[in-house]
């Protein structure tokens, strides 16, 4: 893939919790992502890896444990981290959980992977939005990792990257800001 003109890899990985990877039948385990983020690393493709909070089975100690993941793999393989929120979809197997248990109401003007649209009897809205916004500004705002970034720039297309991944980084925090009060 590399001789082919491959630069970047995105895994979507979703949760480092292994309850929360089996609900959603992901069928990995952090430790072949880690292994997949040293195979693509050695074959000189950057890497990211997608993240999402709120899935089934979610709580507090379980997005800890992906925040603590996704640290851990940005500071030691210098990943490209990204954060949404679950977002039940009509049509899809996490809708009809979320009717089944309440947790989303006929709302459906709030679907966007940005903005919290579930709330869990453990694990409201409000707290979604707040850990989203945690992701961003302990994470991906993380010094080390925006001046590995910066290191790293080799041509005026990787500045523009910069520029559009902090973007979206602090519209994330705006965004989320607004919508925790």
């Amino acid at each position: 893939m590399k001789k082919a003109g491959c630069y970047g890899i995105a895994y979507g990985m979703e949760s480092a919790n292994r309850e929360i990877l089996k609900i959603c039948k992901k069928n990995i385990t952090p430790e072949q992502v880690e292994r997949a983020i040293r195979l693509t690393l050695r074959a000189g493709i950057q890497p990211s890896l997608f993240f999402m909070i709120g899935l089934p089975g979610e709580r507090k100690e379980t997005i800890r444990e992906t925040f603590d993941f996704a640290k851990k793999m940005m500071l030691k393989y210098r990943i490209r981290p990204q954060c949404t929120i679950a977002t039940p979809y009509p049509g899809t197997v996490f809708y009809e959980m979320a009717k089944q248990n309440n947790w989303i109401k006929e709302d459906f003007s709030n679907l966007d992977q940005t903005m919290a649209s579930i709330s869990y009897p453990h694990l409201s809205k409000k707290e979604l939005q707040m850990y989203h916004k945690m992701f961003y500004t302990k994470i991906v705002l993380h010094p080390k990792r925006l001046m590995t970034r910066l290191a790293k720039i080799r041509n005026p297309t990787e500045i523009k990257n910069i520029f559009v991944h902090l973007k979206e980084a602090f519209s994330a925090v705006i965004t989320n800001a607004q919508h925790i009060r």
